[in-house]
């Protein structure tokens, strides 16, 4: 009886060790894998959401960028809104073993403790966005949206000449950065000039549907002095502006933020005359995936590499 519990507790202690080493091996050919066919760089990306057409364009550039080379390849993350997703997708992909991480950033402190993790590992870490105030990065890229509201209101202040103009701001998400430094960049803009009046104020939430509702349930058609111009903060509800306020009483000059091409974007909606002027960005990619291939090289980078936006109207 002694010696058949003793060779069951053996067998139990040899299975345990079979199978840590059966995940050990899966982890490990998880990694190989992604080297197979001649890639000998492995890039890592992790986004917030893939939701809308920034997000697309930053992946299909990275995507692209990588493809220029034989023997690069790239391993993409959706946190799909969940910060927390994204902490996790950063580990997921250090555990891969990826030669640089690119991590594309909405509100960076959430994922701070990840970020700071990959870079104490030693490899190349490139955000596109905001940056972690613990500065534990090696490149950010960005576009600096303090500059771009700032655009926005100087052109805004062209359109207007010296006739009044009211505006109507559609921001994304009020309690967001971006959000916030347009936001202060258009004020900045617009503030010494009397004629034009920042007045009115709604938040679409970066959504073209949210957009339409919003407006089509608001009392803004009827608001007296009436809107002449609204600035939305991004593509999508640039569109949702032009479809909110089609029954309207009067003619309202729409401009956005984004210049993508996608279909029902804010390019479309220019060419067809549903908006009048938007703001297109750069996406970042391509630059995170040369700025990577840099380091990995051992060559030196700038650590902050502003991106340029420009208008089309």
């Amino acid at each position: 009886m002694i010696l058949k519990n003793k060779r069951q507790y053996i067998f139990r202690i040899a299975l345990k060790i079979f199978v840590v080493m059966c995940l050990c091996s899966s982890v490990f050919l998880t990694a190989c894998s992604t080297r197979d066919e001649g890639v000998g760089i492995l890039l890592g990306l992790t986004q917030p959401n893939l939701s809308d057409n920034l997000q697309l364009s930053i992946k299909t550039d990275i995507q692209n960028r990588c493809a220029s080379y034989d023997n690069v390849r790239c391993i993409s993350y959706d946190a799909g809104f969940n910060y927390l997703n994204q902490s996790d997708d950063i580990n997921r992909l250090l555990k891969l073993g990826v030669d640089a991480l690119i991590v594309v950033t909405v509100e960076p402190e959430l994922i701070t403790e990840a970020i700071t993790k990959a870079y104490e590992t030693g490899i190349p870490v490139i955000i596109i966005g905001y940056a972690p105030e613990s500065g534990n990065y090696s490149v950010r890229i960005y576009s600096d949206n303090i500059k771009i509201g700032q655009k926005v209101g100087e052109y805004v202040v062209q359109l207007a000449g010296k006739a009044d103009c009211t505006v109507l701001q559609i921001l994304g998400d009020p309690e967001s950065r971006t959000s916030k430094d347009l936001k202060q960049g258009f004020k900045q803009a617009v503030e010494s000039h009397g004629n034009i009046q920042n007045e009115y104020v709604m938040t679409g939430y970066w959504s073209q549907d949210k957009t339409i509702e919003r407006l089509k349930e608001s009392d803004f058609n009827d608001k007296t002095p009436p809107i002449d111009l609204i600035f939305a903060q991004n593509d999508s509800m640039a569109v949702g502006a032009a479809l909110g306020t089609a029954d309207f009483k009067r003619d309202i000059k729409i401009i956005g933020i984004g210049g993508y091409p996608y279909k029902n974007s804010d390019l479309e909606a220019l060419k067809s005359g549903q908006i009048d002027a938007t703001i297109a960005l750069p996406t970042g990619g391509e630059a995170a995936v040369d700025a990577a291939l840099k380091l990995i090289n051992g060559d030196t980078v700038p650590d902050q590499i502003e991106l340029e936006s420009n208008l089309i109207s």
